[in-house]
């Protein structure tokens, strides 16, 4: 259903409620803990939210696309500044 919806326009899915859902899910159980490193929940935490962003990065299509991304809009950046012209040096 995903897939189909993205191909026929959809290009925007909310999943902020899923991302804070595992963040707060990490948060509660460590709450039971006699004493709960702060360092160690947070990390368990974001590790938790990482999982739900990848999972919907995959479902979604676009796992890996940021990087490609990334490398295009530098090849684009080096290729601008090597076929500017350069001001002539004064003296």
């Amino acid at each position: 259903m995903i897939n189909q919806s993205i191909k026929l326009g959809v290009s925007k899915f909310n999943v902020n409620t899923e991302v804070r859902d595992a963040y707060m899910d990490v948060l509660k159980t460590s709450n039971s803990l006699s004493s709960p490193d702060l360092l160690e929940v947070m990390e368990k935490a974001i590790a938790a939210m990482r999982s739900v962003i990848s999972g919907k990065l995959q479902l979604f299509g676009s796992a890996g696309k940021q990087e490609n991304r990334a490398v295009q809009m530098k090849n684009r950046a080096v290729q601008t500044a090597s076929t500017q012209t350069k001001p002539a040096s004064a003296g």
